[in-house]
């Protein structure tokens, strides 16, 4: 589904019924990536957009802009206020719609987020995206495989390891780009004092990309945010271990302690 906006369109998957749930995938994984757990959300419609520039979601300039788009789009179609679940990426822009549109969110699930990125992790967005301009997403589908997932996943694996290279080679060229060119200059930490809902933070123990530093830097920065950390998992922890890491996130959604 497309929702037409004033700066281009947003496109959309949604299932269930019930107060809406918005998945916002990792800039790694795409969206693909939550097809296998999105009917685990009983009494929630989940909504999987596709982030500016992925599928056939039209390029926003930031981050912002992205926040932005959506709760338009959830003001005139999804429905709000708005469970955010964000991944990676996802977890930055769900960040920044809870703290621009703070009406427009009831909670956060945070898998592998942050406030920023620390210099090394700077570095590694622009390497990855330099890569990508000049030879495709062919260039970066190992390294992206091995930030996606904890050590050795993918060796016992190999069949989870074939169909995230056909995914991974599948992302547009243009928006993974644009994306890691955004996330190098991002810093989220003015927006935080505006954030007061309920925050799950997640963060897997062997998450290459968004390591545990930079969710426990998060949390601390949080007036109403709660860590829990997925012991062997790594950045897309519920493509490796659904039930753990689904686990505090149901029971934090239906208003429990994770």
């Amino acid at each position: 589904m497309t929702i037409d906006l004033p700066d281009g369109p947003l496109s959309y998957r949604s299932s269930g019924s019930g107060p809406p749930l918005v998945c916002l995938h990792s800039l790694l994984a795409g969206p693909a990536a939550f097809q296998g757990i999105e009917d685990r959300f009983e009494g929630f419609t989940v909504v999987v957009p596709d982030l500016p520039g992925f599928g056939a979601s039209a390029a926003r300039p930031d981050i912002y802009a992205a926040a932005d788009a959506l709760v338009q789009a959830a003001k005139t179609t999804i429905g709000s206020p708005m469970t955010l679940l964000g991944n990676g990426l996802g977890g930055f822009v769900a960040l920044a719609m809870a703290g621009r549109h703070p009406d427009s969110v009831d909670r956060l699930v945070l898998i592998g987020s942050g406030r920023c990125f620390t210099d090394q992790g700077r570095e590694a967005l622009a390497r990855m995206g330099d890569a990508v301009t000049s030879g495709g997403m062919e260039a970066v589908v190992e390294t992206a495989l091995a930030r996606m997932f904890s050590p050795g996943f993918l060796t016992a694996n190999p069949g989870v390891a074939a169909r995230w290279r056909g995914v991974l080679l599948e992302l547009p060229v243009s928006g993974f780009v644009h994306a890691c060119s955004v996330l190098t200059e991002l810093d989220l930490t003015d927006l935080l004092d505006g954030i007061s809902h309920p925050v799950l933070v997640l963060v897997g123990s062997e998450d290459q990309a968004t390591p545990p530093a930079m969710a426990e830097d998060l949390v601390a920065h949080l007036t109403n945010g709660r860590l829990v950390r997925l012991d062997g998992l790594g950045h897309v922890p519920y493509l490796e271990d659904p039930d753990a890491t689904l686990r505090p996130i149901l029971a934090f959604l239906k208003g429990g302690t994770p």
